[in-house]
């Protein structure tokens, strides 16, 4: 590749991370977010560590990751914040 397209890849993933709101998908310590269009990912799953449920299909692993119906759940974004 040249540097040129290089480059160009990289303005388009930094303007689609800018301008375009995140999905959250689960949490560790901090947020867990869908991964942008044309990132480069492992295919290895991340599964919430309360229920056992697939939180993503790639970008894993990340240890003690929690879906969104359990942080709810466990009321853990307020139990962070303390």
């Amino acid at each position: 590749m040249t540097a040129r397209l290089l480059l160009h890849v990289f303005d388009l993933r930094l303007e689609w991370t800018m301008s375009e709101e995140r999905k959250v998908l689960g949490y560790t310590l901090e947020p867990i977010y869908e991964t942008p269009p044309g990132y480069i990912t492992t295919h290895a799953f991340i599964l919430c560590s309360s229920c056992g449920s697939a939180i993503s299909g790639s970008g894993g692993p990340k240890h003690n990751a929690v879906c969104l119906k359990c942080v709810d759940r466990l009321d853990l974004l307020n139990k962070l914040k303390k």
